[in-house]
């Protein structure tokens, strides 16, 4: 990771830390923290929500290896092929999520 990004995500961390502590102090926070932490059913879906997401990175970046090395796709044509990939997948995703 370069100089910049490492000071980015350091800053990031430690502006983070401190808005949860200032939340936490303060007697009307913007976020009420401890009702994140405490709610079982959030939790739970933001968990599968980013298991959900992760699996379809996997699925897209797989399929892109897939059409490079195999179908013999320049990267731009297999790229054009991921995208509309990735918005049926967000769709469906979205369907099901309203569905449900």
């Amino acid at each position: 990771m370069e100089l910049n990004g490492l000071l980015v995500v350091s800053l990031s961390i430690l502006l983070l830390w401190i808005f949860v502590r200032r939340c936490k102090r303060v007697s009307n926070p913007l976020v009420r923290i401890d009702l994140l932490i405490q709610n079982t059913p959030f939790i739970r879906s933001v968990t599968a929500a980013l298991f959900m997401y992760a699996s379809g990175y996997g699925i897209i970046l797989i399929l892109s290896l897939y059409l490079q090395y195999n179908r013999g796709f320049v990267a731009n044509r297999g790229g054009a092929v991921d995208d509309a990939t990735g918005l049926g997948y967000d769709g469906l995703r979205t369907y099901l999520g309203a569905t449900l």
